[in-house]
């Protein structure tokens, strides 16, 4: 069968190298107003405006092996025609067939199938090399599919099942709020009892010294087991996203000054001066039970940590609409690579304090959350053997 058979369909068949040079021109029937010759390049048949797209064309049969269906813009009875481009690679040579559209493409690779013709014979060769690697493509995509869409079935159901797992501990975690609530609350008044009669008894003076020791340790005891019940019970609160914030009107300077002097009597006790200075008077829209929460937190670890006859400095000013509170002391410091866990609950960087005091390891957890809900934030600078000191700042108005 004849060259004639191609030129049938209208296209032009051509071979060139990597460059788009042509090598031999097979079948030249799309009548462009420029007739390609062996020797020149393709570009010689492409608009200007297109010679990009073609150099991409030409990059893109060289690194995959084939391209299909580009439209690239050629000059035909002096206007400008959207052409259909495909073209193959063989060995070094690409083979590239210029068509009308691309149907009329498809009926010429068809139509190679049947030629015998010697010219054509590489051209055949190469298309059938590209539809059969497409195929081979196309059979591994399928298996491909088949793997992801198993995988993909697999991740819905752990995803599924997480999402269960996940509902299921937040159920058991409100349980366990509820029961830590009613467990504390059944535990406090009791240990209020206890504390109370322990410290009446210790005020005895007539009672015996051995009996005064087991009254005041009675006493000692119960205090820390209400202080770690308070704790649990703010954890408990603030997990259940129940610390409600109670807004009113309050003079900040007497509310932290009647707070800070009611741990005065625990400084005394190892000769520690408390030195409270800066504003008078501060005007504060806020929770002032969450304020005494705070400094009474700080003001605590800042005695429980100090070393005996040393002076912790708190400084209350007003500045830039909000409070600013500093607690500095004397104490034991904090190790520069510890600062950073310094709020995270249950951390006890030391096992107790100077005079043995023991610590629940939640008071500063409760202290960043309870800043955080009211719009303030919290610092620390720290020293080893020279003391810490705690910057707290909280807007005036919540």
């Amino acid at each position: 069968m004849s060259d004639a058979r191609v030129r049938h369909f209208e296209v032009l068949a051509f071979r060139c190298d990597a460059d788009g040079i042509v090598e031999h021109v097979v079948a030249d029937d799309l009548v462009l107003d420029h007739k390609l010759a062996a020797g020149e390049s393709m570009l010689a048949i492409v608009d200007p405006l297109s010679h990009d797209k073609a150099r991409q064309f030409l990059r893109t049969i060289v690194s995959r092996g084939a391209a299909s269906g580009w439209e690239l813009t050629v000059m035909t009875g002096g206007r400008p025609f959207a052409a259909t481009f495909t073209g193959a690679k063989q060995g070094d040579a690409l083979f590239i067939i210029v068509g009308r559209s691309a149907r009329d493409i498809t009926d010429v690779v068809e139509t190679l199938e049947h030629i015998n013709n010697e010219q054509l014979n590489a051209f055949r060769g190469a298309f059938r090399d590209q539809r059969e690697a497409f195929e081979r493509r196309m059979r591994s995509d399928a298996l491909a599919y088949e793997e992801l869409t198993r995988v993909n079935n697999e991740l819905s159901n752990a995803q599924r099942e997480l999402a269960r797992q996940s509902n299921e501990l937040v159920r058991l975690n409100e349980e366990k709020n509820r029961f830590l609530g009613m467990a504390a609350h059944d535990l406090r008044n009791p240990l209020h009892v206890i504390a109370g009669y322990a410290e009446l008894l210790a005020q005895d003076g007539d009672a015996d010294p051995e009996k005064m020791r087991m009254y005041e340790e009675i006493a000692a005891a119960s205090r820390f087991m209400l202080e770690l019940i308070n704790d649990l019970l703010d954890v408990s609160r603030i997990e259940a996203r129940k610390h409600h914030v109670d807004v009113s009107s309050f003079d900040a300077v007497a509310v932290l000054r009647q707070k800070i002097n009611a741990y005065l009597s625990f400084a005394k006790a190892k000769a520690i001066e408390v030195d409270v200075t800066g504003d008078s008077s501060i005007a504060m829209t806020s929770d002032a039970d969450k304020l005494r929460q705070i400094v009474g937190n700080l003001v605590g670890n800042a005695i429980k940590y100090s070393n005996p006859a040393t002076t912790i400095e708190i400084s209350i000013r007003e500045h830039a609409e909000a409070l600013h509170l500093e607690v500095k002391d004397q104490g034991i410091g904090i190790a520069a690579d510890q600062l950073d866990r310094i709020f995270e609950p249950f951390v006890r960087l030391v096992d107790s304090g100077t005079a043995g005091e023991r610590s629940t390891g939640l008071g500063l957890s409760i202290v960043a959350q309870i800043v955080a809900a009211i719009g303030g934030t919290i610092r620390v600078e720290s020293e080893v053997g020279v003391g810490s000191t705690f910057r707290v700042v909280l807007p005036l108005s919540c």
